[in-house]
């Protein structure tokens, strides 16, 4: 499935479409949840869709997930994919991105994708391009990254990626391309409770909304 999340360049989950890997692993111990709402339009053969993302970082560099989805008005049946991603290293500033290797829908469930429902392997990066200086992310001292990766299968055999960037302590916007579709969106940031987000946006021109939370679940 293609469809959602976006947030600003501090936040876990930050430039996170449905399907589309990124390469944020949040600490050991963290537990993150998104419910979506995705309005679809032909040729998707559904009238909506909801999802569930839960992803929990069983170290620094191992993250396991799984992506739930209910279609509405379709003979589709709901479905799961259990993903799997590996940090292989952490960006070097003018160097090197970060790097994650990973697979989606391990357990090829056949309800699960819109392009292929086996097991999908990928290579994606992130790169800080821009970081702010002196204090918090503003219009003129904002949080810039740059994601770019390559998969087969459900990531149709492709290159997907784009920009994310926070522009205000409370906020950012991400654009970004997948499985051919591009995807433009917008994510508030709470201030409290913290790790509370909620994003707006479009994907190949139908709209969806998400609500995200992150625990730490280490302290």
């Amino acid at each position: 499935m293609v469809a959602v999340a976006c947030a600003a360049a501090g936040a876990a989950r930050a430039a996170d479409i449905i399907g589309m890997p990124i390469a944020i692993l949040p600490p050991e111990g963290n537990l993150a949840a998104n419910v979506i709402y995705w309005d679809l339009d032909p040729p998707v053969p559904a009238a909506n869709a909801k999802f569930l993302e839960l992803y929990y970082s069983v170290t620094d560099r191992l993250e396991v997930d799984t992506i739930s989805v209910w279609p509405e008005g379709s003979v589709i049946d709901s479905g799961t994919a259990v993903n799997l991603a590996y940090k292989v290293c952490e960006q070097i500033p003018k160097a090197r991105p970060t790097v994650v290797v990973g697979a989606m829908n391990l357990l090829g469930d056949e309800d699960y994708g819109l392009v292929d429902n086996s097991a999908s392997p990928y290579i994606v990066t992130a790169y800080d391009a821009v970081v702010p200086k002196g204090g918090p992310p503003s219009l003129k001292n904002p949080a810039i990254r740059l994601h770019l990766g390559y998969g087969t299968k459900e990531h149709d055999d492709d290159f997907f990626g784009g920009v994310q960037a926070q522009v205000c302590p409370w906020g950012g916007f991400a654009i970004l391309n997948y499985q051919g579709d591009p995807a433009y969106m917008a994510t508030a940031i709470a201030a409290n409770p913290k790790g509370l987000e909620a994003t707006l946006g479009t994907k190949a021109g139908s709209w969806f909304a998400r609500v995200g939370y992150q625990w730490d679940l280490s302290k």
